[in-house]
């Protein structure tokens, strides 16, 4: 679950009800500091950073877990929910659906049309998984871009 402005990926995992029991890997990023948020957001913008952190972090979560590809889902709040309408657009085909809670669309590239359910998480579904089927995405962990 990707948590609003000025959130964490821990107040995520507790607060939003997106950790269910199915044998699933539920993951919740932490944003970095975004001074033209006015602190710790998602960047939006098609050009953000954002966009290659996730793409490295689900790259990384594939090389350390058996997930099937088929059946990732993202889910926000607020300005999370921007971020995962967004991504959403830009990689209609890295996720199968995107639920936003409280967050709209940002950007006029709005093109290409993308399953939208009502509650989901950023869920990757796996066969096995190491560890805990919990895990807060840092970006101070390894090769994930800053």
């Amino acid at each position: 679950g990707f948590h609003g402005g000025n959130g964490t990926s821990e107040y995520a995992a507790q607060a939003y009800g997106l950790i269910g029991s199915a044998p699933a890997l539920y993951v919740f990023p932490q944003a970095l500091s975004f001074p033209g948020a006015g602190g710790v957001a998602w960047n939006v913008s098609p050009s953000g950073n954002d966009y290659e952190y996730i793409d490295a972090l689900l790259l990384d979560l594939e090389s350390k877990n058996c997930v099937d590809g088929t059946r990732v889902f993202a889910a926000g709040q607020s300005n999370g929910a921007f971020f995962v309408n967004q991504l959403g657009c830009y990689r209609p085909d890295t996720f199968r659906a995107i639920a936003p809670a409280a967050g709209g669309l940002t950007y006029r590239d709005r093109h290409r049309a993308h399953a939208e359910l009502g509650r989901a998480a950023f869920a990757v579904r796996i066969s096995r998984w190491r560890g805990s089927p919990v895990a807060h995405a840092s970006r101070r962990a390894g090769h994930l871009p800053q």
